[in-house]
């Protein structure tokens, strides 16, 4: 009986006697209704993300609900950088999002120095579907007592940086809004570095 006789292919075939040359193994999301589809994965590797419709809130409350973390911290109370930070979540919740960039002092012949790093954070919405006119509203909270201290904060949307602030902001929650009607009709990511 001829098939797949390599038991690490996706159609891998126990009942076959002789291999046919059939075997196959590229490993992807293969629901064509997903945002990560990919058409040339012969094998479901459950990666699959599936659309969020809008309205889409999320305040940190009790998670980092549907978001993908990479390097932020979830945190209530003071972030533990000297003179930084907020003090509590916006509109008066507890917990936010934050990544630390005042830890990159290091000693150079007895003082103190700062070192700028390229350390890049990142925090992702993936796949919604814009399906009217919409916003995204987000807060920042970016204050240090020293100025060159803070990082950047940029906003992309499908890996095109749309909105970036830097340095002192100030020592309160800032709210800021972005269009997203260029998007209606179309699914994207977002993502906050």
């Amino acid at each position: 009986l001829p098939g797949c006789t390599d038991s690490t292919a996706c159609n891998y075939d126990s009942s076959a006697i002789c291999d046919d040359g059939s075997c196959y193994s590229l490993t992807g999301c293969t629901d064509s209704t997903a945002c990560n589809y990919n058409v040339n994965a012969t094998c479901d590797d459950g990666s699959c993300q599936f659309t969020l419709l809008l309205p889409y809130s999320e305040n940190f409350e009790s998670s980092t609900g549907t978001y993908t973390n990479n390097g932020w911290i979830r945190n209530s109370g003071t972030t533990g950088g000297p003179g930084t930070g907020p003090s509590s979540g916006a509109n008066g919740s507890n917990y936010y999002m934050y990544h630390e960039t005042s830890n990159h002092y290091v000693m150079v012949m007895g003082q103190q120095q700062w070192i700028p790093t390229a350390l890049i954070v990142s925090l992702q919405l993936p796949c919604i579907f814009i399906n009217t006119a919409s916003e995204l509203i987000f807060y920042n909270h970016m204050y240090s007592t020293s100025n060159h201290e803070m990082g950047t904060l940029n906003v992309k949307i499908n890996g095109t940086t749309i909105w970036s602030r830097s340095g002192n902001q100030g020592n309160q929650w800032n709210q800021d809004t972005i269009s997203l009607l260029s998007y209606t009709g179309s699914n994207i990511d977002i993502e906050f570095e």
